[in-house]
């Protein structure tokens, strides 16, 4: 790791003082910079034509080695990821340089044997501290289109998902009222107490026609007389007749 910053870091001096040595720029603040605009160009150039030279051992090598910082690791990955689909290095077309209150950033343009690329670097104002330095293809124009209507199908699919979603729910609520109803009548309706059993009517009651017992005695008296009488026999005065009782023997 170590090597390689500092080969880097050789590369980007050279550059910087072949261009215009002890030359400073203003930034948008009026912060002193230490370098031109031309100077961060032709620093990031540089930089980026470095790490093209590496082969894949070279880069495999620095990648398993585990001492390299995030910031390069992420560098060496995106140049091994895009190199397998752009081809080799060609030349490079445009450099855009942005400074701001603490940082620089540098888009190289750049052509290849199947395609175009872009180099991103973005590093201290006085390029000491590399913040990020990343690869990236160049989207042709059927790809952004083929981008941009596939992120609209997944927009609007996810839109519809939600719409039918939403009428599904709503659809719902026609069966609030029965589930409230069933609950409602659960609720309210306790088991049923049993019967009382009937109460007995009761039985009329009979009213005995009572005779007067002096009348009974007088009918049964004058049936007795007149039997009597019949057989010729003598009744008393009290009207009772007076008969001996003998005990047979057997």
């Amino acid at each position: 790791m170590k090597r390689l910053f500092l080969l880097m870091s050789m590369i980007a001096c050279l550059c910087f003082s072949a261009v215009c040595p002890g030359m400073t720029v203003s930034a948008s603040s009026a912060a002193p910079v230490a370098f031109t605009e031309q100077e961060y160009q032709v620093a990031a150039e540089a930089y980026m034509q470095q790490l093209m030279a590496f082969d894949d051992a070279s880069i495999d090598s620095y990648l398993a080695s585990g001492q390299l910082d995030e910031v390069t690791t992420a560098t060496l990955e995106s140049w091994k990821e895009m190199k397998e689909e752009v081809g080799a290095f060609v030349e490079i077309t445009e450099s855009d340089v942005t400074i701001s209150d603490e940082t620089v950033t540098v888009v190289v343009e750049a052509v290849f044997e199947d395609r175009e690329g872009t180099f991103t670097l973005v590093s201290s104002l006085d390029m000491s501290v590399l913040e990020s330095a990343t690869f990236a293809k160049t989207l042709t124009l059927g790809e952004i289109f083929e981008k941009a209507a596939l992120n609209t199908l997944m927009g609007m699919g996810t839109v519809f998902t939600v719409l039918i979603l939403i009428a599904f729910i709503i659809s719902l609520f026609k069966y609030i009222p029965k589930f409230q109803e069933m609950f409602a009548k659960k609720k309210n309706t306790a088991p049923a107490a049993a019967p009382a059993a009937p109460v007995a009517k009761a039985a009329p009651v009979v009213e005995e026609e009572l005779v007067d017992d002096s009348e009974l005695v007088a009918v049964i008296m004058a049936a007795i007389y007149a039997s009597m009488a019949s057989e010729g026999k003598a009744v008393s005065k009290d009207g009772l007749v007076v008969r001996s009782i003998r005990r047979s023997r057997r």
